[in-house]
């Protein structure tokens, strides 16, 4: 079932995750437009397959989409970006973590250096640049004393572009072999265990990080990490449409709403908390006590995609290229070449 994107449609079926990242762009939209958004609630995968049926005819999707699903295309410059740490995205360590966080921390040193030099020599071209970044990685990784832990994804990581920068980031510190026994084939599978006694990362995402952050020993933030590395900040997810885009009426209705969202969130964020149950607001069952400070965690999401935000969302996916669980579209490639040249200007059509 397709449908019709026609300016004078009265409502607008809207895929929605009911993340408690856009509380406050569904609380403006609302408020701004009552009853203009019919918004079907379902868990990211189930978006992502509304949206590509014709279901629903806009979703904010995960950015990885756009390399897996050939009919996505960006609808307009928005989404969800973190500018640093948000506690939404991480791996949790639990036990002794020091010889594994002195170990990737010193790794980190030598890929910022990495990465800075393929910005240097790949400034506007990021397949050079994630190609280049692969193979000195691949290079660079040394001897290590000790046995790599094993990567597990949490059931709430599944198919979000988090396990995709997870991935990344695990062949980048620890080598290609490493990543062949040491990470789950997809989403779903467990990865193999030579050990019993073998340590684990485990990737906690979305509401349930927030919830879960002070159950864990040590958490590597992964939106930091990748700011640290690329000087950009990350993009978890972009509004996409699949083959039909919306007209200008409604984009113009989410935009305005987005923007206004995102600068009262900055100065007032509490106006959003009346939206949330006290149970929600804190989490279902707060592991330890911990309680999620929702005020601080909006503070530091936008909305509005920046040209920095563009070039920072394609080298993720030239990067994600690389991995063989990407399941890379041939179209994305033509796809990613057409927004490069976008990510260079004020990024104002309506169509990228």
């Amino acid at each position: 079932m397709n449908v019709p994107m026609k300016e004078g449609r009265s409502v607008l079926p809207v895929g929605w995750t009911g993340s408690k990242a856009l509380v406050p762009l569904k609380h403006e939209l609302q408020r701004l437009h009552p009853s203009s958004f019919d918004f079907k609630v379902g868990e990211s995968q189930a978006v992502h397959r509304w949206l590509a049926d014709g279901t629903v005819a806009l979703a904010p999707c995960s950015t990885i989409c756009l390399l897996r699903e050939p009919s996505h295309e960006i609808a307009f410059p928005l989404g969800v970006v973190s500018e640093g740490s948000v506690s939404s995205m991480y791996l949790g360590l639990q036990g002794d973590p020091s010889t594994l966080m002195q170990e990737i921390h010193a790794r980190n040193r030598e890929l910022r250096a990495v990465f800075s030099q393929a910005e240097i020599l790949f400034e506007k071209d990021a397949r050079q640049a994630a190609q280049f970044i692969w193979q000195m990685a691949r290079e660079r990784v040394r001897e290590r004393s000790f046995v790599p832990p094993v990567l597990q994804i949490s059931a709430s990581a599944s198919g979000s572009s988090s396990v995709m920068l997870a991935r990344i980031m695990f062949r980048l510190w620890f080598g290609d072999e490493a990543y062949q026994s040491c990470v789950p084939v997809n989403d779903t599978t467990p990865a193999h265990y030579d050990s019993p006694t073998r340590s684990s990362l485990r990737l906690i995402v979305g509401d349930e990080a927030l919830m879960k952050r002070n159950g864990f020993t040590a958490v590597l933030h992964l939106e930091q990490i990748w700011k640290q590395l690329t000087g950009l900040p990350f993009v978890f997810s972009v509004w996409q449409f699949a083959s039909t885009p919306v007209g200008h009426v409604w984009r113009k209705k989410i935009m305005e709403a987005a923007e206004l969202a995102q600068a009262r969130m900055q100065v007032e964020p509490v106006t959003y908390i009346q939206d949330l149950s006290l149970s929600s607001m804190n989490g279902s069952s707060p592991e330890n006590g911990y309680r999620v400070n929702l005020t601080d965690y909006w503070k530091g999401i936008q909305y509005r995609l920046q040209p920095s935000h563009l070039k920072s969302m394609i080298l993720f996916l030239c990067l994600a290229r690389y991995l063989p669980s990407a399941q890379v579209h041939e179209s994305a490639i033509i796809k990613i070449t057409r927004w490069q040249q976008l990510s260079s200007g004020p990024g104002r059509s309506q169509t990228y």
